[in-house]
């Protein structure tokens, strides 16, 4: 394994906000988005949760225009809670846990058939996320056995190896997900505060992250997704609405806090992340019920506006239902213009 180069400071300025919608859901005490992708139709899908005693579940999919309005539903009946593009146009809807169901569907929401996954394998797996590869076929991570898999766009498994050695504690927390590099020669594996970079035949390329159980300063807190864009950058998102984004060996490029809160607060909820078809980002806090879309990464930043002064309450002195999100839901100030 090649290790990664130091880290060092970044050296892209954060990307503009374009704007903050809150997407429509479609019943009380839904939350938006546990899954999030942004089709090349400039349409974002977001996987919505709910919330019985204390115990998150799916709910559905909806779909979304950049300005926060409501399309006409996907016509499928999994419980989803990941969405992801496809480079075909395709989008990938996984209904997860030890009986999962993948479902094709076409940038207009209707259905393009269920990739058929083997019942005598991944019955007693519990699939989490997918990733779709520029030659059609698709990357699986299974939380049990903390396995990648490797399977044909008909289903047929090609492969699988353990992510276990590479991991500091395999059976810590926090999302386990899967990304795949443009040209399809990186697998990235998120999970337990590390990235993993893999070839396809599973040799682990890099990794970076916590090599230790206690997390200093400077490392990840609680990883929730990544993204891997049209330059190979790879980007993470830290439950706490910090954004890192890195080059394949590791060299990090470009931080930012994509919404307010106070890093360390582990508010819960889940995060998500997005590229959208021409390299812009999208984040999506479900504590705050609001979706983050940013200019893509390199781009011209914007103008510098007089704003309130603001800063972060106590945490005791938050609104109620606390959480993280934009400024009036996450405990911060604003005091005049």
């Amino acid at each position: 394994m090649v290790p990664p180069r130091p880290r060092a400071e970044p050296t892209l300025e954060p990307p503009a906000r374009l704007s903050s919608i809150a997407p429509p859901l479609r019943q009380v005490g839904a939350a938006c988005c546990v899954g999030l992708a942004w089709d090349r139709d400039d349409v974002l899908w977001g996987a919505e949760i709910g919330d019985r005693v204390g115990v998150s579940f799916g709910i559905g999919v909806g779909r979304y225009d950049v300005q926060g309005r409501e399309l006409e539903r996907p016509q499928t009946d999994i419980v989803a809670e990941r969405v992801k593009s496809a480079p075909d146009g395709r989008l990938y809807l996984l209904e997860p846990g030890w009986l999962p169901v993948l479902e094709r569907m076409d940038t207009g929401g209707g259905r393009a058939g269920r990739v058929p996954l083997p019942r005598a394998r991944y019955s007693e797996l519990d699939l989490q996320d997918v990733a779709a590869a520029p030659d059609g076929t698709l990357w699986l991570v299974d939380d049990r056995r903390l396995e990648v898999h490797h399977l044909a766009a008909s289903g047929e498994h090609l492969g699988h190896w353990s992510v276990a050695a590479a991991l500091v504690n395999p059976q810590g927390g926090g999302a386990h997900r899967v990304a795949v590099s443009p040209e399809g020669a990186s697998i990235y594996v998120l999970k337990r505060n590390r990235v993993l970079r893999y070839a396809p035949d599973g040799r682990l390329l890099a990794a970076w992250g916590a090599q230790q159980l206690e997390l200093g300063p400077d490392d990840f807190r609680s990883l929730q997704d990544l993204a891997v864009d049209g330059a190979g950058r790879v980007y993470i998102l830290e439950v706490t609405g910090r954004i890192h984004v890195f080059e394949p060996d590791g060299w990090r490029v470009a931080t930012w806090m994509a919404f307010d809160c106070p890093v360390g607060d582990d508010h819960g909820y889940p995060v998500s992340l997005a590229l959208g078809p021409e390299g812009q980002v999208a984040v999506a806090d479900a504590a705050a019920g609001r979706i983050h879309l940013y200019a893509p990464l390199g781009s011209p930043p914007a103008p510098p506006q007089r704003g309130p002064f603001r800063a972060h309450l106590p945490y005791g002195a938050r609104p109620e239902g606390g959480g993280c999100g934009p400024a009036e839901a996450s405990g911060v100030l604003e005091i005049g213009r």
